[in-house]
């Protein structure tokens, strides 16, 4: 009895200690990390529970782990993982929907990187110990790849369709030229070390086609097309793609106004674009929707209230259904054909890697959003880690999108691990989404 009500007190002047010193501890979020030599946070558990609290106590706690967890409290070192079923993520609080005047645009901050602009750095980046063995987790290695640049004399042609394939014809490579005319072939994506021998080129544009032989793997290819061949009349098709699980509770709300914003400026800039709109959700398996999803249209009001109304609530453990939510994005969703096609995946935890099926969902989704045209921006909110880092990014550079990740400068949210990336500047998260929608309208 003795040795329990040691340990209680011990228990209890730790946690004093700690709140004592102005520390703020946010259970089940900024718990488990685990960092390379670099510092770098590789992982971050959400569902240690009690990690933040006790990480300072172990020793002491260690003599009362029988006592402690006899009633229900197990200290920070117990393996958790045949509790798995009954100990999750302590619930957060359902917030309601943002409604908060207080709350205004222009409040988050977040830098942007684009890793086909900085590919030599990103290879370097590939072949660190720890993000080659994401790349084995989600079998996807973007180390493969050419570039193309499709023109009409000293004019950049974008929505050019290519196709890359082998000697014998084999389709290595779908995909569409963006507005600066660029297109990057990431063949052999699912293969380690590569293999296929790349030999021709297949380009369309309207009624224009023809093709292009290789003689060596060569970067950047360059297309002159005839400058007979037109472009369509401009179109955009914007959609969202928003996790609305317990833990973007911290961010959600600013978001909202954020994207409003966005969805404002973007539609009075471009009055004269046909501009269509699509803002879904998702969770995970369980909770209330999986994905709630919601056609696309040139209603921006519609799309404001869809936006406005969602509250975080739900998740559980630390990933979510990704892979769901990007599978419904790229292929449930009608995107007009000859439109420019821009995905904001606003998102803070990966897909499970350890559900049946996911990692291929992740794959074959991937290729076909590069196949549509269909570029993909990540905006990495708090609570991302490495690995996560590593698939945003990689979704990102095969679909010729950017990669946007959220910063603690806004003093908004939860930790925002520093992204792997070389100088970039700070902007405000809305004034950075306008930006990027301008160029790839442009």
């Amino acid at each position: 009895m003795k040795k329990i009500i040691l340990s209680a007190l011990a228990l209890i002047i730790s946690t004093s200690m700690l709140f004592s010193c102005g520390t703020t501890a946010v259970i089940g979020e900024k718990n488990g990390e685990v960092k390379n030599e670099d510092g770098e946070i590789v992982h971050r558990d959400k569902n240690s529970v009690f990690d933040g609290i006790f990480s300072g106590s172990r020793d002491m706690m260690a003599d009362a782990e029988t006592e402690l967890s006899g009633a229900g409290m197990a200290p920070s070192g117990k393996d958790f993982s045949e509790e798995k079923d009954e100990v999750e993520r302590e619930p957060y609080m359902p917030s309601e929907p943002s409604e908060n005047t207080n709350i205004s645009a222009g409040t988050l901050t977040a830098g942007e990187w684009r890793d086909n602009s900085n590919y030599a750095e990103f290879l370097k980046l590939l072949n660190q110990n720890e993000w080659y063995s994401y790349m084995k987790t989600w079998n996807m290695f973007p180390s493969h790849r050419i570039a193309v640049n499709t023109v009409s004399g000293e004019k950049a042609l974008s929505g050019v369709k290519l196709t890359l394939t082998d000697e014998n014809g084999t389709v290595l490579w779908n995909g569409v030229s963006d507005h600066d005319g660029n297109a990057y072939m990431f063949y052999d994506l699912a293969s380690e070390k590569g293999g296929s021998k790349p030999a021709k080129i297949v380009y369309a544009l309207g009624d224009v086609s023809g093709e292009y032989t290789l003689g060596t793997i060569e970067e950047p290819v360059t297309l002159d097309i005839s400058e007979e061949a037109s472009e369509n009349k401009k179109k955009l098709d914007l959609m969202f793609m928003i996790d609305t699980t317990g833990s973007m509770g911290d961010e959600l709300s600013y978001l909202q106004e954020e994207l409003k914003d966005v969805i404002l400026r973007v539609s009075e800039e471009y009055k004269n674009m046909d501009i269509r709109l699509s803002v879904n959700f998702y969770r995970d398996h369980g909770d209330e929707y999986t994905v709630r999803y919601f056609k696309f249209n040139n209603d921006v009001n519609e799309a404001i209230k869809n936006l406005t109304e969602q509250r975080a609530d739900g998740g559980g453990d630390y990933p979510e259904a990704v892979d769901e939510a990007f599978e419904n994005a790229v292929d449930t969703h009608q995107w007009d054909e000859d439109s420019i096609k821009l995905m904001f995946f606003v998102l803070d935890a990966p897909p499970h890697s350890d559900r049946e099926g996911s990692v291929e969902k992740m794959y074959n989704t991937v290729l076909n959003a590069s196949e549509k045209g269909i570029r993909v921006m990540p905006i990495a909110s708090s609570g991302v880690d490495k690995e996560t880092e590593y698939l945003l990014r990689t979704m990102a550079a095969v679909t010729g999108g950017t990669y946007i990740f959220l910063t603690n400068d806004s003093g908004v949210g939860g930790d925002h691990i520093d992204a792997s990336v070389g100088d970039h500047n700070v902007e405000k998260l809305n004034d950075l989404l306008v930006r990027v929608i301008k160029e790839y309208c442009a």
